[in-house]
């Protein structure tokens, strides 16, 4: 076994990185897996001005911009850093919210266990190589791009989002609707 669930998280952490817990519970494999962590959908660290509540901004193209501009470069410093100044509100385990950094969190520790040099390598070589999903990956290729459904808001063209490293598991990925029902199918 690489990991076990109930294991807590800091053990397959580098030893400068302070995981937050809450009255001595700790946040585990399991916690970051279910969206049960505790921890927010994204870290407060990730862009000065980030706010995904205001849904009026956030489908705006400028904000869209904006927001790729400023988290492409976010690192796994700041990852950690965001992680280490955390403070949970609740028991790890209690309650389920979605959490991109809690997912993002999990795909760089399997990552680390692995001794793969990327997420998107541990995906290729355990999932989307295995189900032959050849249309799946974290970045676009130009084929990709040809074939992209382009979001739009109030008649403008939205470009495309683009995760950050640190955050890419928890959404980062594209698919085609044939490689989708290729997992589905598995």
């Amino acid at each position: 076994d690489l990991i076990k669930l109930d294991d807590p998280i800091e053990k397959y952490l580098p030893s400068h990185v302070t995981v937050p817990q809450y009255n001595g519970h700790k946040i585990t494999i399991e916690d970051l897996a279910t969206h049960t962590s505790g921890l927010p959908e994204f870290p407060d660290n990730y862009c000065p001005s980030f706010n995904p509540a205001n849904i009026e901004i956030v489908d705006s193209v400028q904000y869209r911009t904006e927001l790729m501009n400023c988290t492409k470069n976010y690192t796994f410093a700041q990852f950690y850093q965001a992680l280490s100044n955390m403070t949970l509100s609740r028991e790890p385990g209690s309650k389920v919210e979605y959490s991109t950094f809690g997912i993002g969190l999990l795909g760089h520790i399997l990552t680390l266990k692995s001794n793969m040099s990327s997420f998107d390598k541990l995906l290729d070589r355990n999932i989307l190589d295995v189900l032959g999903m050849n249309d799946t990956s974290f970045g676009l290729s130009e084929s990709q791009k040809s074939r992209l459904a382009m979001g739009h808001f109030n008649g403008k063209e939205l470009p495309t989002w683009n995760m950050s490293s640190p955050l890419a598991p928890g959404g980062g990925l594209h698919s085609s609707v044939s490689d989708m029902l290729k997992f589905q199918s598995a």
